[in-house]
C-alpha cells in the first residue's frame, strides 16, 4: 500500500477545530479522478484539495478540488489552505495555481495571515424559491452570468444571519450548483 501526504486545515480560524476545514494533498503525479473522487469522499470534508507541481510554467502547482460526490470549478477555503502548506512546506511569500475552470489564482502571505485573488464573476438578480425554502430565509439571489460554474449567491442581511443558517440538506441535494451564502461581516468585507 502507498501513502500520500496529507494536511488537515482549518481556513479562516486562528484556532483549532474553527473556521472552515480543507484536506490538503500534494502528489507526485496525478492520480485517476476516479481515485482522486474516492479520496474526496473519505475524507468527507467540504473540499479536498489536491495539488500537483505545475510543468505547464503557467504557475507554481496546479490544484484540483474535490467534494465527497463531484469535482467543482472553484474552492476559496481550499485555495488559501494549500497555500499555507506549501508556503509552510517551501518558503516564499506567494504561490501560484494554475486551475482547469477558475484560471491561475495566488495565495500571497501577509503579515497578518494570507490573501487570495478570487476572479469576477459577473451576476444578476434572480428568483430561486426552491433554494431560498431549503436555505429556510429570504433574501435577495444572484445568479452568475460569467465564470467557472452556475453559482447562485444569497445575500442575507448580516454575519450573524449566515452563522444561523440551518438548512435542509436533504433538500440541496436536489439543487445543482454552487450556493454561496454571504453578507457583509461584522469585522471584514
Amino acid at each position: 500500500m502507498s501513502t500520500l501526504p496529507y494536511w488537515h486545515v482549518d481556513a479562516f480560524a486562528d484556532r483549532p477545530f474553527a473556521g472552515n476545514q480543507a484536506a490538503i494533498m500534494p502528489l507526485a503525479s496525478w492520480l485517476p479522478d476516479a481515485t482522486l473522487q474516492a479520496i474526496g469522499e473519505e475524507n468527507a470534508f467540504a473540499e479536498t484539495a489536491f495539488v500537483v507541481r505545475d510543468t505547464t510554467g503557467a504557475a507554481d502547482w496546479e490544484l484540483r478540488w474535490f467534494t465527497p460526490t463531484s469535482e467543482v470549478a472553484l474552492c476559496g477555503h481550499a485555495t488559501l489552505a494549500a497555500g499555507h502548506v506549501l508556503l509552510g512546506e517551501h518558503g516564499g511569500d506567494t504561490v501560484t495555481f494554475r486551475t482547469r475552470k477558475a484560471g491561475v489564482l495566488e495565495v500571497r502571505r501577509t503579515a497578518s495571515g494570507y490573501e487570495l485573488a478570487l476572479p469576477v464573476t459577473q451576476v444578476e438578480k434572480a428568483e430561486f424559491p426552491s433554494l431560498l425554502s431549503a436555505l429556510h430565509v429570504s433574501a435577495p439571489l444572484f445568479e452568475s452570468v460569467s465564470g467557472a460554474e452556475q453559482t447562485t449567491i444569497v445575500l442575507l442581511e448580516n454575519e450573524s444571519a449566515v452563522r444561523a443558517l440551518n438548512p435542509d440538506m436533504r433538500a440541496l441535494t436536489n439543487i445543482d450548483r454552487m450556493v454561496i451564502c454571504t453578507a457583509p461581516g461584522d469585522e471584514t468585507d
